[in-house]
């Protein structure tokens, strides 16, 4: 699609995609999506079972802020996840045992 868009911008021909070429791309996607959805599955597991073991304390990287939350990468492992910000004490997030943000007023809303 994206390549046939492109054509018809820079005025060349846009080739057709036929059903043959659908079919195969749905059915790529589909593994992708069962590979990533397995690799989440495992790894959801594996921090499971850490934190099970132990109160754990995992050293990580911020690697993205938005609005919902923040991405962050585990040190050791190179696992990535979102972290929401819903429900989290602004006190709760720390950095070298330092609070990063002043804790809310316990009347905050």
């Amino acid at each position: 699609m994206h390549l046939q868009i492109k054509a018809a911008l820079n005025g060349a021909e846009a080739g057709m995609v036929d059903n043959k070429i659908l079919a195969e791309l749905k059915h790529h996607l589909a593994l992708s999506r069962t590979a990533t959805l397995e690799a989440e599955r495992l790894a959801s597991n594996y921090l499971t079972r850490l934190a099970s073991e132990n109160a754990v304390v995992f050293s990580a990287s911020i690697t993205h802020i938005s609005s919902s939350g923040f991405t962050v990468r585990l040190d050791d492992n190179g696992l990535t996840g979102l972290s929401t910000c819903a429900g989290m004490r602004r006190s709760s997030v720390t950095t070298n045992g330092r609070p990063v943000l002043p804790a809310l007023p316990a009347d905050s809303s």
